[in-house]
């Protein structure tokens, strides 16, 4: 993302250049534009993704969430999450070696871990410090 500001490109125009690269019909595109309409400078969505879908022409929920992946897989990985824990599951799932254990963390501890209490994360979990 710091590359992008430096040649003066917003995320949401990173983000849909991107996106013009996949084949899409006009409402899945429709969609997932509006998708990338409505994440912040920080990459998260802003609003509710089900008043997204409601307001466009998509009926199947399971292609919208389809369209909301392929966003969240765009460069940078994670963009259009709702929080911090799964902006950063999207991207331990995407890591070339999973682990889950980081998964787990990531879904169970990570204020533990903000907080570096390994020991409590350990314990949680069942393993090793």
């Amino acid at each position: 993302y710091e590359n992008m500001v430096s040649k003066g490109q917003s995320l949401q125009e990173h983000l849909e250049w991107q996106i013009r690269m996949e084949n899409l019909d006009a409402d899945q595109l429709n969609l997932v534009l509006d998708i990338i309409g409505n994440i912040d400078d920080d990459g998260y969505l802003e609003v509710a993704f089900d008043e997204i879908v409601g307001r466009n022409n998509i009926q199947d929920r399971d292609e919208a969430l389809g369209m909301l992946g392929l966003v969240q897989h765009l460069d940078p990985v994670g963009c259009g999450a709702q929080n911090i824990e799964e902006c950063l599951g999207i991207q331990a799932r995407l890591l070339p070696e999973r682990s889950p254990l980081v998964e787990l963390i990531i879904e169970r501890n990570l204020k533990d871990l903000e907080k570096k209490d390994y020991a409590k994360i350990a314990k949680d979990l069942g393993v090793s410090k």
